[in-house]
């Protein structure tokens, strides 16, 4: 019965060792404090310009959440899931219209560009200096609101390059990591960059700090043409194994 149990756990122990192996998991969460600038127009209305038309807040505080699974099989992708909550309000500060509807001054106004990235990726290094390159389809799912007139949906996919360089440094825990997703294509350009550092335990857990900035234009896209600039520090903590 002794021998049995024994058996039982060394098994157990080399099964979980050759899971830790096989699949490689990661999960975390950041607070973006962020500042916001641009202009956005619908149809043949006139630019709203975030800050002067629109008043909305130069400062607002987002998160983001996310999530990867990594496993060593060649021909399928590694996977990132990337949620990113971001809103920001004010007081519109002149009467205009936007798509057709004409909106008060003081009224509120909101604006929503949540945002989930699926990177699909694989690993070109995976030493001491680490390389990923991929595909991101991000989708954009906001809103523009102002007063009670002025409700409309942005919701928007599109497909971004991505590239990941990460770079250990040698018994210290840290590391330095650029993160970039891009595309440009009939006057429409999508950037997002990420630059910071870790700090990963021996147990897995970790914290991170660095910078992470957003460049959004649309040129006709589901009939918006916009010019957004998003950018601000991010700090967080996640646990990788």
């Amino acid at each position: 019965m002794r021998k049995i149990l024994l058996s039982t756990l060394a098994a157990a122990v080399l099964t979980t060792s050759a899971f830790a192996d096989f699949i490689g998991f990661e999960a975390g969460a950041a607070y973006w404090n962020s500042s916001i600038d641009g202009k956005i127009q619908k149809g043949s209305g006139s630019d709203l310009d975030l800050k002067n038309t629109l008043g909305l807040d130069d400062k607002t505080s987002s998160n983001y959440f996310w999530a990867i699974i990594e496993h060593p099989i060649p021909i399928i992708p590694n996977l990132k899931i990337e949620r990113t909550n971001f809103t920001v309000d004010g007081n519109a500060k002149v009467t205009q219209s936007f798509n057709g509807k004409t909106f008060s001054a003081n009224a509120d106004s909101e604006l929503t560009l949540n945002q989930t990235d699926f990177k699909i990726y694989y690993e070109i290094l995976d030493n001491w200096v680490n390389v990923d390159a991929g595909f991101n389809f991000k989708l954009i799912d906001g809103n523009l609101s102002v007063g009670p007139l002025v409700n409309e949906d942005i919701e928007i996919i599109v497909p971004m390059l991505y590239l990941k360089g990460k770079f250990d440094l040698p018994f210290s825990g840290l590391s330095a990591e650029a993160d970039l997703n891009y595309i440009a294509f009939n006057g429409t350009k999508m950037q997002d960059i990420k630059v910071g550092l870790l700090y990963e335990t021996s147990i897995g857990f970790g914290a991170t700090l660095g910078y992470k900035m957003q460049n959004i234009v649309l040129d006709d896209i589901k009939d918006y043409d916009a010019e957004l600039n998003i950018n601000g520090v991010y700090f967080g903590a996640f646990y990788h194994f």
